[in-house]
């Protein structure tokens, strides 16, 4: 039943990681203005800002926003984590 399960829902997975994506790099791009080639994509898909950075800006909603990449970039990495074991379990149960 979970193989089913996996086996139905596999594609769906990768579309809302594709979402979760494209939202972060609009975030991104009207929070910086500007991303420079893949390299400047890969970067914004990534970037975690830390306690420093977050602290260094003194204009209160670009810290929030920060806070906000940060959530995004957390959705971003749990849906790799839930991708992982989706492609994982069928390998271990043997099918």
């Amino acid at each position: 039943m979970l193989l089913e399960l996996i086996a139905r829902y596999y594609t769906l997975l990768w579309l809302a990681f594709a979402a979760i994506a494209f939202v972060k790099i609009i975030l991104s791009y009207s929070f910086h203005g500007t991303l420079e080639g893949v390299n400047g994509i890969l970067y914004a898909l990534f970037k975690w800002y830390g306690e420093e950075e977050q602290e260094m800006e003194d204009f209160g909603p670009r810290r929030t926003m920060m806070r906000f990449h940060n959530i995004v970039t957390l959705m971003l990495y749990a849906m790799l984590g839930i991708i992982l074991a989706a492609t994982l379990i069928p390998k271990i149960l043997g099918r």
